[in-house]
């Protein structure tokens, strides 16, 4: 609001002494000062006014205005990111420079006179590494290495040595198979599912809320002309007795009429009271603009109650209840992934048991032609390899049955309260 624009364009309007008009749904305090800031008397005046909505407006508007959870989740795209970057390429360096200067004890070490062993190294690894969905290592990596020493065994001395290698490993039985590495896609996503299911559950909770709201303004209206109609025949009563009070009325019968017609009304005070709680509710959980800035318009409901008979089945009620109620659906979640849960839990008791597999080449030249050692790799020999078993196995392995025993009973748990609900 400009209240310069505002009074041009009034003054362009209003010729001479006029009034002029607003009408709002609502008034609010700072817009009435900037109008009153230019305006030389400005009267306010309200009316009250009736909304007529049934069920299915209030329905739409709790759905599209109401302050309801969102059912996407947008946090899902960097939680699934976050889990499946356990399986990116890793890209390491590692470097390292020794220098050694220890006493000699034996004359082979150094094959010299000299009393101690000088050796200065350095070294220098890079390459990447990733694991698999089923639980396999592989690493590539390159080596380079200087070496020089006082021994006239190193040859040649200064040297460079080159070692291309690549190195896989694969679990045979503690984290082996594509389930127990991908446990955490499968709880990433039942956790998705979960909070899906959480924002069904409070989406229907404020909808459940909404009808009972819209219900019950409708019981406290018609209970309001119920006793409007009572208050009437209570009136009629009581004139009819303050009438026939000379002739056959007792003074008693005029007073209890009297009493009763007094009650009425204040029960009519309790009603009205009652219906603008259930239309200030209605306003609070619908939050439609239309009805926040509606003043003091009254809300009539135009649905009535279903008159006739809607059959129902046991059978028909619980598969609707299996399909829909977010309450079981997650409670059949919760039991999904405790199972998982025990799974891996189950595959943690093994030992360990890994495959190893590796292959290299190796080049070797003088210090003074780096560049030759890295040629020499590939030129010069044959690749070589090797293959073994890792096995490994904790004694009592107390630390892996505890965690099955404790997976265990969570699954219990949640398959008991399932079948609770």
């Amino acid at each position: 609001f400009d209240p310069r624009q505002a009074r041009c364009e009034f003054e362009r309007i209003l010729r001479g002494d006029r009034w002029l008009a607003l009408i709002w749904n609502r008034f609010d305090r700072e817009e009435e000062q900037d109008f009153s800031a230019f305006l030389r008397e400005c009267r306010r005046f309200s009316f009250c006014s009736t909304i007529r909505a049934d069920w299915a407006q209030f329905i739409g508007g709790a759905r599209s205005a109401a302050n309801a959870p969102n059912q996407d989740d947008r946090g899902y795209e960097e939680f699934e990111r976050t889990q499946r970057a356990a399986f990116d390429w890793l890209a390491f360096l590692e470097t390292t420079y020794d220098d050694v200067n220890e006493p000699v004890g034996n004359a082979l070490t150094t094959g010299t006179n000299a009393d101690r062993y000088k050796n200065q190294s350095w070294g220098l690894e890079t390459g990447v590494r990733r694991k698999n969905q089923r639980g396999g290592e592989v690493e590539l990596f390159q080596r380079w290495g200087r070496e020089e020493d006082n021994s006239r065994f190193l040859d040649p001395n200064p040297q460079r040595a080159t070692r291309l290698e690549l190195q896989y490993t694969q679990p045979l039985m503690r984290g082996a198979g594509r389930a127990y590495n991908q446990s955490l896609f499968v709880l990433a996503q039942i956790q998705l599912d979960q909070s899906s299911d959480a924002v069904a559950n409070d989406l229907q909770d404020h909808l459940v809320k909404v009808t009972e709201a819209y219900w019950e303004l409708y019981r406290t209206r018609a209970e309001f002309l119920q006793r409007r109609k009572l208050l009437a025949s209570a009136r009629r009563i009581l004139a009819n007795l303050e009438g026939r009070r000379e002739v056959d009325a007792v003074e008693r019968q005029v007073f209890r009429a009297r009493t009763a017609v007094a009650n009425r009304e204040s029960e009519m005070l309790r009603a009205e009271t009652r219906i603008r709680n259930w239309q200030s509710r209605l306003r609070l959980l619908v939050n439609d603009p239309a009805l926040v800035h509606s003043g003091n318009r009254e809300f009539m409901p135009i649905d009535s109650p279903v008159l006739w008979e809607v059959p129902l089945s046991k059978a028909d009620s619980l598969h609707t209840a299996l399909l829909n109620r977010p309450d079981i659906s997650r409670a059949i979640r919760d039991a999904r992934a405790a199972s998982v849960k025990l799974g891996v839990a189950r595959k943690d008791i093994l030992p360990k048991l890994d495959f190893v597999a590796s292959s290299y080449i190796a080049g070797l030249a003088d210090a003074s032609d780096g560049g030759k050692a890295f040629g020499n790799q590939f030129s010069e020999g044959r690749p070589a390899f090797s293959v073994g078993l890792n096995f490994e196995v904790p004694i009592g392995n107390r630390a892996a049955h505890a965690q099955a025993k404790r997976r265990q009973r969570e699954l219990n748990h949640t398959s008991c309260g399932c079948c609770n609900r």
